[in-house]
């Protein structure tokens, strides 16, 4: 099973209905568009420029999203077991969990993408493991500016009395 996937592609303009994803999926825009999500009932606009980011995490609700036109679109996705492998034994990983971010601006990782796509282009396949070092090293990054600690709560059912210190 591959850990990481690098998709390049010119998407069409139109619909793409409500989904969850099973990888974490991080969207480098190449050209300016504006697309639509449905929430709480409603469309909510939001442009994108070229350099602009969204980063969807796996398992998150990716709402129904339609965009205005064809526009060029690097993605990168990763297995959640690609976001473990990076933490290793300096943190829990079952305790960190990305922050969905529809758009942002982040140099690091649009670099990293059209890093990718050069070296695909100039060597094809045989790029393997300079696409698995980027797949770590944007783990990491992703971890340290877009990850979060899972709050887990306690649950008590003897009131304050077993709350509070005696």
């Amino acid at each position: 099973m591959e850990w990481y996937r690098f998709i390049y592609q010119l998407e069409s303009a139109g619909e793409v209905p409500e989904s969850r994803l099973d990888r974490h999926m991080l969207l480098v825009f190449l050209e300016d568009v504006r697309a639509s999500f449905m929430t709480d009932g409603n469309w909510h606009d939001r442009d994108y420029t070229e350099g602009d980011i969204a980063i969807i995490p796996a398992y998150e609700l990716l709402p129904k999203t339609r965009v205005d036109r064809q526009f060029k679109l690097i993605g990168l996705s990763l297995e959640p077991a690609t976001l473990d492998r990076a933490v290793g034994e300096s943190a829990d990983a079952d305790k960190i969990e990305l922050i969905p971010q529809l758009k942002l601006r982040d140099p690091l990782i649009q670099e990293i993408g059209l890093a990718l796509k050069r070296e695909l282009e100039a060597i094809g396949a045989d790029s393997k493991l300079y696409a698995e070092s980027m797949a770590i090293a944007l783990s990491v990054h992703l971890l340290q500016r877009y990850g979060t600690r899972k709050q887990k709560i306690r649950e008590y059912t003897g009131g304050l009395r077993d709350v509070l210190p005696h």
